[in-house]
């Protein structure tokens, strides 16, 4: 949870924010994580992903390989 200012949050170079699909089921509020996050990460990348169905695996391969390349995200 980005509100919870761990490491992963702050000193990754991408904060992967997994189960979105699941988030109602805990009572989490999507768009809190999401503002949270920018707010804490500042221009530091973090995508929101469900690996299950896919959605923000892409931006995670791509961020991934970016960095394999050494380039920048």
């Amino acid at each position: 949870m980005p509100r919870k200012r761990g490491p992963g949050t702050t000193d990754s170079d991408l904060l992967v924010i997994n189960k979105v699909d699941i988030a109602p089921c805990a009572r989490a509020d999507i768009a809190m994580m999401r503002r949270d996050a920018a707010r804490f990460r500042g221009n530091r990348p973090f995508v929101l992903t469900d690996c299950l169905s896919g959605h923000g695996m892409r931006a995670v391969a791509d961020h991934l390989t970016s960095m394999f390349r050494g380039r920048p995200a």
